[in-house]
């Protein structure tokens, strides 16, 4: 594995600002690079959220350099599900990653409740994660991991255009297989809202960073 230190996501994240400043509404990044076949309905699903004025989103995936504006589909239960032009899907709860689609290889459910209750309460300590991933064999596979959370210090980072100060939260994960660290960037004045992510999926996606238009 390798590990994403909070001064190396830093620096992908800029990157994530900077490719999404050009981007065309009409053709995601995202599309070309994954999912080549982009279906129309999508499209017009994606271009109707956005000239309705709904809320978008900053992805940027590390493993392929892509940068993309997703636009939120849908709301239910605390969990947003945000949709790309090709039907790309990124389901979040208080800004956590609970499921993503259109892959191929994606997770069909994630249970990260008790780390997303420390991170929210400013806390460190450890916590049970459980992540649910179909394969292309429509094979479902169950992992458990064991993380721990701790408070990485603060950095001053760019949201909506306006520099704000933010904690870094890391959370280190292990199962029997593998491990990887996600990063939570925390406004702790704003009842510790999540502003800005780098979460892992899985091998074939990697490394999925987000951040809030405002």
């Amino acid at each position: 594995m390798t590990r994403i230190f909070p001064w190396m996501a830093l620096s992908a994240l800029a990157g994530l600002v900077t490719a999404c400043t050009n981007y065309d509404e009409t053709q995601s990044d995202i599309e070309r690079a994954i999912l080549p076949n982009s279906e129309p309905a999508f499209v017009d699903r994606f271009q109707s959220a956005t000239q309705a004025g709904k809320p978008q989103l900053k992805i940027y995936i590390e493993k392929f350099d892509l940068g993309s504006l997703v636009v939120l589909d849908s709301e239910r239960d605390g969990v947003k599900t945000w949709i790309s032009t090709d039907g790309a899907t990124f389901s979040m709860k208080d800004e956590f990653l609970v499921a993503t689609g259109g892959f191929g290889i994606g997770l069909d459910y994630i249970d990260a409740d008790e780390t997303r209750a420390l991170v929210r309460a400013g806390k460190e300590g450890p916590a049970t994660r459980i992540q649910s991933r179909i394969d292309g064999n429509d094979k479902v596979t169950v992992t458990t991991y064991q993380c721990d959370i701790k408070n990485q210090g603060y950095a001053d980072i760019v949201v909506g255009g306006k520099e704000t100060r933010t904690f870094i939260y890391s959370e280190d994960c292990q199962s029997l297989k593998d491990s990887f660290q996600n990063l939570y960037w925390v406004i702790p004045e704003q009842k510790h809202r999540i502003v800005q992510t780098v979460q892992w999926t899985g091998d074939f996606v990697g490394n999925i960073a987000t951040q809030v238009m405002k």
